[in-house]
Parts: structure tokens; sequence; C-alpha cells
């Protein structure tokens, strides 16, 4: 039966799901030291890599490109060209599965797939922009070596392989005379390429690359000093790879569902937040709280029953609808479900501000009301759920009241593919 909120929040603060209980100005302080580190000591969770790519100027236009935005539930392709006006137009768009998502893929079949794919919108075509939502080292040529794959998405082999040179060989194998040019950048440098592109001109103060989608991660432009002048003058954009933070300590209920996965250890700030695991570790969380007695024996069994829980049966429990809310008799059983709910999506919240709020204040960005520092947001897990939004932006702007900083998400239609583009471009132009 329901025992009211002091047991759940006992329960929660045991389970350590509490984020009522953190002291969050000190979390900034160890976010912020690790940032640091990340970029001038290249140690600690935070890689911050640098992708040899700057703040997109003129761009050429009417050039055709390629891109390509493999992700870690789709892949999307299509042909892209910047407009006299600034703005990409990207047709032809093709959008399948990502190879490797679904089953067990080894890396030459998974390159001569993205080939095969690629083929019908190559005529014309001499830049690829190549979109790859996993840790990659950008190398100064905008090659990239795979240094680890997440989201549960499984290319055996595909480590240490040079992202562009495969894909080139593989357009060899399938016929193509063409000796292509390859970007390479992750969806976090690409969403804020794509960014930079779209809002240029505009009324903002800086830009912030975020996803929340299957994963997570985060990129913003960083002044070439911190590198030691050794990547020019103009800032570069810096993929944080905010998954990996893990300064954050995860409780008992964390470790036990990180036990079920493929990949134990890994990724742990991306599994407290992230649309490929919230509805898993709610699940685990629900079924603990059935074995501490917080719900009635007909709610118990048919928790039991359940297969298993994704993160869209957690907003249709907020939409009154789905197999969670169906499953409850009892109003109070569907109070103890929102609690326990509630903590969740309220830390990933909390975790979302903690990492924004400190690139905001790393880069000073926002600080004139009228020119607000520019958020670009993208993924399924921030823009369709029926909840997480509106608790990410009330916790940022609790985060940022005392460095009084402006800020606002933005969105425009085919960010990374717009980002990638741009790469592209200017990958081209930098050889000239």
């Amino acid at each position: 039966m329901y025992r009211g909120s002091v047991v759940i929040k006992d329960f929660l603060a045991y389970q350590g799901v509490d984020p009522w209980s953190v002291d969050w100005q000190a979390a900034q302080r160890i976010y912020l030291r690790e940032m640091q580190k990340g970029l001038v000591q290249r140690s600690g969770s935070l890689a911050m890599l640098p992708s040899y790519l700057h703040v997109p100027d003129r761009l050429p236009t009417d050039v055709p490109v390629l891109v390509i935005d493999a992700g870690g539930t789709n892949l999307r392709l299509a042909r892209a060209v910047f407009g006299r006006e600034g703005q990409a137009v990207c047709q032809d768009m093709l959008h399948m599965p990502m190879p490797g998502s679904r089953d067990v893929l080894d890396a030459d079949a998974f390159f001569d797939e993205l080939a095969r794919q690629c083929a019908p919108l190559l005529p014309g075509v001499r830049q690829i922009g190549f979109c790859f939502s996993f840790i990659m080292r950008i190398l100064p040529n905008l090659d990239a070596v795979v240094e680890g794959m997440s989201k549960q998405v499984c290319i055996r082999g595909i480590e240490g392989r040079l992202m562009g040179e495969c894909l080139r060989q593989a357009l060899r194998r399938q016929g193509s005379a063409e000796d292509y040019t390859v970007a390479l950048l992750n969806d976090s440098i690409a969403v804020l390429l794509g960014g930079a592109a779209a809002f240029r001109g505009k009324p903002v103060d800086g830009m912030i690359g975020f996803i929340l989608g299957t994963g997570t991660n985060t990129a913003y432009f960083e002044g070439a000093h911190s590198f030691g002048g050794a990547l020019g003058r103009q800032a570069v954009g810096v993929s944080m790879e905010t998954s990996r933070y893990n300064q954050f300590p995860r409780g008992r209920i964390d470790a036990a569902f990180d036990a079920t996965l493929s990949d134990p250890g890994a990724f742990p700030f991306e599994k407290m937040i992230s649309g490929r695991y919230l509805g898993g570790l709610a699940f685990m969380l629900l079924q603990a709280a059935a074995d501490e007695g917080l719900f009635s024996a007909q709610c118990t069994a048919a928790l039991y029953g359940l297969p298993g829980l994704e993160s869209r049966h957690l907003d249709d429990f907020w939409r009154r609808t789905g197999p969670l809310y169906t499953l409850c008799e009892q109003e109070t059983d569907r109070q103890t479900i929102a609690a326990l709910c509630n903590a969740l999506m309220e830390r990933a919240a909390c975790l979302v501000a903690l990492n924004l709020s400190c690139v905001l204040r790393r880069t000073g960005a926002g600080r004139d009301p009228a020119r607000p520092a520019g958020i670009l947001a993208e993924g399924s897990a921030f823009y369709h759920s029926a909840v997480l939004r509106g608790k990410i932006e009330a916790r940022l702007r609790e985060f940022t009241a005392g460095q009084k900083t402006a800020f606002q998400f933005l969105h425009t239609d085919h960010a990374a593919l717009t980002g990638a583009a741009a790469a592209a471009l200017l990958a081209a132009s930098s050889k000239r």
C-alpha cells in the first residue's frame, strides 16, 4: 500500500535518486573543473574533443553536398545545398533504421550498406558531410578514428577505423571513381554548426549544440587559446562527450540497471538522462519499490508481469494512458508511480541543467538580456517527452539565476544535416 511521501523520500534516498538532496552548486564546481581538465590536461571523464571546425561565416552557395546522419536509432541521408539566403535546403531525404541498432553488424558490412544507401544521392556531388553520433577522435584533415560505440548500437571492429577513408573505400567497391572529400563530425558538433549557420546575424550571443535523444552530448565553441594556439586563432567547436561524465554519484538502482546492459560501467551520465535508458531505469526502480511493499498487491503483481518499460511509456503515463497507467486500479498506486517517476525525471532535468549551466558559465554568453545565449536542442527525449523539457528549462533558470544569464532554446529543421553540410563545405574550402 501507499505509505506517503516520507516513505517514498526515504526509498529514493536509499536508492540514490533523490535530486532534492543534492548540493547542485558543489556539483557545478566539480563539473567546471572536469571541463578544464579535459581541455588543458587531456584527462578526466569529459573528453572535450576539438572538431577542427569553426563558426561558419560565408559558405559556398548552390553547391550540392551529400549529408549523412548516423545516430543511435536512425540513419538519415540527403542532398543539401545552401541558398543565397544562407539557409540549407535538404532534398531527396532517405530515412531508415541505423545499421547495428537491431542486430550485430561487422564494420565492413556497415560501410558497404552505407555506401549502397548513398549511391542514389551521389550524382553531381563531390563533398560528403558525415555525422556519426558516437565517440570519435577527429583528425586535422577531418577524418576521424572511432573510439567507442554506445546507445546499444553494435558494429564489430569499427573502433580504430578511419571513418572517412572506410566510406571512400566502400564507395569504390560500389563502382564510384570520384575522390570525395569526407568531413566527419559527431551529432553535437553538427547541431552546433547547424545552429550557428541558421541563426547567423540573429540577436543570439553564442551557440550551444545539445542532444537529448537516444543518447546525449553537448558542443560549444571554445577559444583557440585553450589549445595552446595549436588550432589557429579561431574558436573551434568542442565535443564534450558528456555521456562519459562520471563525477556525479550513481545510486544503487543505477548500478543495478547498468549491470543488465551490454556495456556496464560505460557512459554513466547518459544512462541517467537519455531516452534509451530512462524507461528501463524506471522499470527497475518501480520493481524495487514493489519489493519494499510500496504498492498494493494487485499493482505489485501487475508490475512483475510487465516485460519491461520504454521511455515512451513514461510519457504515456503522464498523459493518462499506456500500460503503466492502466495497470493500477487504485489511485494511491498511481500516486506512488508518479512520485517515483517524477524523481527520475527531476534528476535527469537537474543533470541536463548542470551540464548546460556550466557551459554557459564557461563561455560567458547571454549576459545581455537582449542577446540571450542560444541552445540549439535536438532529440526525441527533449522534444517528445510530456514533462522533461519543462523541467529542464525550469532547472536551468534556477541554476543560472546567480550568474544572470539569459538563454533561449532554439530549433531549426534538420539541424544535424545542415551542420554536416557546413562541415563538408568548410573542409573543401580548407583544401583550396
